[in-house]
């Protein structure tokens, strides 16, 4: 190879790996404090819709809302706190549960409304609650372990992603009322 083409081989590169390292960073979920919201985002104009649709790791949540009609809710009113499962929580259920959660709307609107409290709490204030009484009316027990808070089975993930009408906490599984643990086979 002549030490042009090794040249502009080279040039190519340099950018390439720049933009890959970029790439690799913004799919870091944390930064510094732990959570994944930047200073922009923990004082966002966005709502809890518009921030969710606009980050590909809740796409199904996302999905969900919308299909169940939440969306609007999630948009316009508040102010809430939203337990927001990543896609890879709603791809660890089993197939049973995640087939009824598509085609069932009722059941996926109980179990969406599971997600969602009415109020902001940010992770501290979190830490000073026993129970939650979130949208579908059951309760949702948050308890601190080895420094680390969960809300029901759920550990919160990252925190404090204040928007314009709330706060979402992002946690590594879907929380399922009890009472549809059952029909979901779980």
């Amino acid at each position: 190879m002549s030490q042009i083409n090794r040249l502009v081989l080279i040039l190519f590169m340099i950018p390439a790996l720049l933009i890959g390292c970029e790439r690799l960073n913004s799919l870091d979920d944390t930064n510094k404090d732990g959570d994944i919201f930047s200073d922009d985002a923990k004082n966002s104009s966005a709502s809890i819709d518009e921030y969710l649709k606009s980050n590909r790791r809740f796409g199904i949540f996302t999905d969900f809302l919308m299909m169940a009609d939440l969306d609007d809710t999630l948009d316009i009113q508040g102010p809430f706190t939203v337990f927001a499962p990543t896609d890879a929580a709603f791809d660890r259920l089993p197939i049973r549960a995640q087939r009824i959660l598509r085609r069932d709307r009722d059941i996926r609107r109980e179990v969406l409304l599971h997600h969602v409290v009415e109020s902001e709490f940010s992770l501290l204030e979190l830490q000073d609650q026993v129970r939650l009484r979130p949208l579908n009316g059951r309760r949702l027990r948050v308890f601190v372990s080895n420094g680390e808070t969960f809300v029901g089975p759920a550990k919160i993930m990252q925190n404090n992603g204040f928007v314009r009408n709330g706060v979402i906490h992002v946690i590594d599984e879907v929380l399922i009322p009890r009472r549809l643990q059952p029909t979901l086979g779980l």
